[in-house]
């Protein structure tokens, strides 16, 4: 764990998982989780691996609700684009596969279910659940989106 330039909580863990972009197949990759006290309603996930022909890296990235992530360790839970569903195979540990649909390009990463279990534990310690928007100010919130000029 660490703090941002502002002094937040936060959490990253690398693992190992597979990946797929579009295509079907799945292929090894490095998978950061990233969770911020500063953003605590989500998990960022963002999987690399080098491109087997060594063009280049392929990348995904994305945010999933930490509830969502969560619902998915015990059964299919989605919404919107986002799916999750835990994964049993013969003679293997049990996996996590986390489904986007984006546009124009779908992302599969599939994790290990006990490192994701682990890593939302641990995010449990930095914000437990049910706190999420204990220190936010909703209408300052809104002021700061009506004001917004961008």
């Amino acid at each position: 764990m660490h703090t941002d330039d502002r002094g937040n909580p936060e959490l990253d863990a690398l693992v190992t998982g597979r990946m797929s972009l579009g295509d079907g197949a799945l292929h090894t990759c490095d998978v950061q989780m990233r969770f911020s006290a500063d953003d605590p309603l989500v998990v960022r996930l963002s999987a690399s691996r080098m491109d087997p022909s060594n063009s280049g890296l392929y990348c995904g990235l994305c945010v999933v609700s930490r509830d969502l992530l969560r619902a998915g360790l015990t059964g299919p839970a989605g919404i919107c684009k986002v799916h999750i569903i835990p994964v049993e195979l013969p003679e293997r540990p049990r996996q996590l596969a986390i489904q986007i649909r984006g546009q124009g390009q779908d992302m599969k990463v599939v994790l290990d279910h006990q490192a994701v279990l682990l890593y939302l534990k641990r995010t449990y310690a930095i914000v437990p659940i049910g706190m999420e928007t204990a220190g936010i100010d909703i209408d300052r919130e809104i002021d700061q989106l009506l004001d917004d000029d961008t």
